[in-house]
């Protein structure tokens, strides 16, 4: 019995999936940079509250300076900095880019800040997602 197998529409987009190692270094440099984020913001809050009065809530703070941080650098590196070169830091070293799951071209800022807030409400509480799913954009090797 001979299957039938369906031709690729040449309009449909063949999106590549990016090698597990090249990821994973993208994802840690990101780490990186979103940390740094973290470490300026609680570096920030510490100074500002090292002549306070109350020496007992400066930890909690520098905690929540740290939270601002960490947020603000995330955002601005995965919607700003993606929105204009469709690639993280990390992705840019490792030869990876973005792109949309159902067309295969550059995504938007908006379809990013959506992408983003799906990454740190939603995955945290429900769990991860591969690519294209939920709202979050597909990663495929950068054409050279």
């Amino acid at each position: 019995m001979k299957l039938k197998t369906t031709r690729r529409s040449r309009h449909e987009p063949q999106i590549l999936p990016p090698d597990p190692d090249r990821r994973m270094i993208a994802f840690l440099v990101d780490l990186v940079i979103h940390a740094a984020g973290a470490a300026i913001g609680f570096g920030a809050v510490y100074l500002a509250m090292a002549d306070a009065e109350s020496a007992s809530s400066v930890p909690i703070n520098t905690l929540w300076g740290a939270l601002g941080g960490w947020i603000v650098a995330s955002f601005v590196h995965r919607c700003i900095y993606q929105a204009v070169y469709q690639q993280t830091v990390g992705k840019r070293i490792t030869s990876l880019r973005v792109v949309h799951p159902r067309t295969g071209s550059r995504v938007g800022f908006w379809y990013l800040v959506r992408s983003w807030v799906v990454g740190v409400v939603v995955l945290p509480i429900d769990g991860w997602t591969g690519d294209g799913q939920v709202g979050m954009p597909a990663v495929t090797p950068r054409r050279i």
